[in-house]
């Protein structure tokens, strides 16, 4: 003979059952989220290199703009590089840049000189490049496959735009000295 009591007593442990394994499902589909976001970060950064810190009036100097990234750039959506006006400039820049790898702290990086200037000073002075802005996006895959208007089976990507700054440069011009 079965009471009434031990029918609720094991109803109750059921649905407690249920609840714990419901909320390790839960959990574990959250931790696996979270590995997914920690597994696609974006680490970039732009260097300014500069081939001289202290010129003469008549030196020339390069400056380049060197873009160090771990995850491949979708597009460039907006460009803000510093104005140069005190130095006479020409843009160097090849039509064509190459992707070169380098290792920094045992992480690998993309890297792409973004733009390279010939420049020359226009006075005497202490002379500041100011800074500037990128604004890049990223597609960074999901790992889920869709299909598109006409059929097509491929790899769902997620945007992200990354802006990043451009440090400024300080460059001593001095006068020329007496041969």
């Amino acid at each position: 003979m079965v009471h009434t009591g031990d029918i609720r007593r094991s109803c109750f442990l059921a649905i407690l059952l249920l609840q714990c394994f419901a909320l390790s499902f839960a959990q574990q589909k959250q931790e696996r989220k979270q590995q997914k976001k920690s597994a696609v970060e974006i680490d970039a950064f732009i260097k300014t290199v500069v081939s001289k810190s202290s010129v003469h009036l008549s030196d020339t100097l390069t400056i380049t703009y060197r873009l160090y990234t771990t995850v491949d750039i979708n597009r460039v959506v907006e460009v803000d590089f510093p104005y140069i006006r005190d130095f006479y400039t020409a843009n160097m820049t090849p039509s064509r840049q190459k992707v070169e790898e380098e290792k920094i702290n045992n992480i690998k990086y993309r890297v792409i000189d973004l733009r390279t200037l010939v420049l020359q000073p226009r006075s005497i002075g202490e002379k500041t490049i100011p800074e500037g802005e990128i604004t890049l996006e990223y597609a960074i895959p999901t790992g889920r496959k869709i299909r598109n208007a006409w059929g097509e089976i491929y790899d769902e990507a997620e945007r992200k735009l990354e802006t990043l700054t451009i440090d400024p440069v300080i460059i001593n011009v001095h006068d020329m000295i007496a041969l």
